[in-house]
């Protein structure tokens, strides 16, 4: 996975959190994040799910679910 530029990570984190339509843009954002977030949910590992949630409220979304799987396709190259 690719490493966003910081900058550009924290504005489309802030896009992602603020900001739940046009759903297809969430999924563009959520795959161009998905390295940066996994470093990130790594170097913060003693974080609970609430506070995860917090942070990537896409989560939550009524097909936040299917964010897992991007997530499950990027670390094994599907």
């Amino acid at each position: 996975m690719l490493a966003v530029p910081s900058e550009e990570f924290d504005q489309k984190k802030m896009w992602l959190k603020h900001s739940s339509e046009p759903w297809p843009k969430v999924l563009e954002l959520w795959k161009e994040t998905a390295g940066e977030r996994r470093r990130e949910t790594r170097k913060n590992c003693d974080r609970n799910v609430g506070e995860i949630f917090a942070e990537w409220p896409r989560y939550k979304d009524p097909i936040g679910y299917t964010l897992v799987s991007i997530i499950y396709m990027k670390l094994y190259d599907f």
